[in-house]
């Protein structure tokens, strides 16, 4: 459940642009097979260590926690997560992370923007104007006061 936020995030940075929302939907499919797998370990734990065991019952037998050799079953717990961890250090060794340029960020910017109806379009550019003009009247005061200054 920790991990939910890193792997949204990752699937949808480094995923292409035209399948961010597929590659989020991923982490839902990964945090549901893992749900699904974690009922199924404890179903094949129980019946290997029935098979196995002299006495006949599992290392997770019945409601009473007393009668279970739940240690056991969490010390395999913790050999699979040291594994589980093994293969990420692995995995993130080797992965390379998409890089994406000033540049190319432009362009996906312009892209984007020539999606939007041209009255948005409009409104923008007019705000960067405005915006622009707003600047030059807070620096030119600047500048006067620095002249005197001097």
């Amino acid at each position: 459940m920790f991990t939910l936020v890193g792997l949204l995030e990752f699937f949808y940075k480094e995923a292409p642009v035209g399948m961010r929302s597929l590659a989020t939907s991923f982490t839902w499919i990964s945090v549901s097979l893992g749900y699904f797998l974690s009922s199924v370990l404890v179903d094949i734990v129980n019946s290997v260590t029935k098979r196995v065991s002299p006495s006949k019952k599992g290392w997770i037998n019945g409601l009473l926690l007393d009668n279970n050799n739940l240690n056991l079953f969490y010390w395999l717990l913790a050999v699979l997560s040291l594994i589980n961890f093994a293969v990420y250090l692995l995995s993130a060794i080797k992965y390379k992370y998409k890089k994406e340029d000033d540049e190319l960020l432009r362009q996906k910017w312009r892209q984007q923007l020539q999606v939007l109806p041209w009255s948005v379009q409009v409104k923008m550019s007019y705000q960067r104007v405005q915006f622009k003009k707003t600047l030059q009247w807070v620096k030119q005061p600047l500048n006067q006061m620095r002249m005197l200054k001097m």
